[in-house]
């Protein structure tokens, strides 16, 4: 139901922005500061997406082996001292995925932190380089949000990475 809701959020939104002009909202009278309420619009969409995708529990298909593998690697990260003990440590895995482990005191702050790495640099990159950003979101919400952001995080913190790194 919650995705239904944020289809609709996302649709409505989108014919907002295209069809509205921009306004801004006076925020200091002295200092003329002014805010642009799409900016702030889609700044909203992006925290809801970060809300959503951080804080789930027990969704995604690959929640339970990253559950699993939190749960057998926490004792021994606990022990390590230094960031850098992390690549000297034979582990199954890509050493970025235990330095958020070690970084984390629970499963759900590693996960949190995996949908602000997975989001936020695509949402800077559609802000920057999309004329109708909310849009952009909408079709990002399409095609990947559910089956990346919400079960593949790792590929997906990685694509945002690779996708910001075009800007430059």
């Amino acid at each position: 139901m919650i995705y239904v809701f944020l289809y609709a959020l996302f649709l409505l939104s989108s014919f907002i922005e295209i069809c509205k002009p921009s306004r801004t909202i006076l925020l200091e009278k002295n200092n003329k500061k002014r805010i642009n309420i799409k900016n702030l619009h889609f700044i909203l969409l992006v925290l809801i997406l970060l809300l959503i995708s951080g804080t789930r529990y027990y969704v995604g298909t690959d929640y339970m082996s990253y559950l699993g593998e939190y749960e057998r690697t926490r004792f021994s990260l606990s022990k390590i001292e230094n960031i850098f003990q992390i690549f000297l440590l034979d582990y199954p895995q890509e050493p970025t995925l235990y330095i958020i482990y070690w970084l984390s005191n629970t499963f759900n702050y590693a996960i949190l932190f995996y949908a602000i790495i997975s989001i936020v640099p695509k949402a800077i990159v559609l802000k920057k380089n999309v004329g109708y950003p909310i849009m952009g979101m909408f079709i990002y919400f399409l095609d990947f949000y559910l089956g990346c952001d919400m079960g593949v995080i790792r590929q997906c913190a990685a694509m945002s990475v690779i996708l910001w790194s075009f800007t430059y």
